[in-house]
C-alpha cells in the first residue's frame, strides 16, 4: 500500500468527515468501517466518491431551488427561475445574475450556494 495515497486518502476523510458533524455515533462509526475496508483494498477512488457523494451537485442544487437549465453549450450555461437568469460565460470565466429584461436581481444564501458550488465544479476557484 503507498503510503502517500493512504495519507492524502485520510486527510480528504478527515477534511469530508468535519462537514457530517449532524450525524450519530453509530453511522459515522459505520462510515469510518466502510472507509477502512476501502483503505485495506487500496480503493482511493472509491473513497474520495463516497466522501465527495455527501455534497449536492450544482445543478441539483439549483434545481432544488426551482432554476432549470435553459442554454447549456461550450461558450455559456444558462439557468433560469421565473424571469431570473444566472448565466456562466465559460470563456471570460464570469457569471451575471439578471432578471430577463436585464433588470439587476438580488439571490438569496441558497442561490450564492449554488453559483459557488457552480464556480467549484467548473474549477474557477482553483486558481
Amino acid at each position: 500500500m503507498d503510503k502517500k495515497n493512504i495519507l492524502n486518502g485520510l486527510e480528504l476523510a478527515k477534511h469530508e468527515l468535519s462537514k457530517l458533524n449532524q450525524l450519530s455515533a453509530s453511522n459515522m462509526i459505520n462510515i469510518v468501517n466502510a472507509l477502512v475496508h476501502l483503505i485495506e483494498k487500496e480503493e482511493f477512488e472509491k473513497i474520495e466518491q463516497i466522501l465527495r457523494g455527501k455534497q449536492m451537485t450544482a445543478k441539483e442544487m439549483f434545481e432544488k431551488l426551482g432554476y432549470k437549465i435553459e442554454h447549456n453549450d461550450e461558450d455559456n450555461l444558462y439557468y433560469v427561475n421565473d424571469g431570473l437568469l444566472i448565466q456562466f460565460d465559460l470563456i471570460y470565466r464570469e457569471y451575471c445574475v439578471y432578471f430577463k429584461n436585464n433588470e439587476i436581481a438580488s439571490i438569496s444564501c441558497e442561490e450564492h450556494k449554488a453559483i459557488t458550488q457552480q464556480l467549484n465544479e467548473l474549477g474557477w476557484l482553483d486558481d
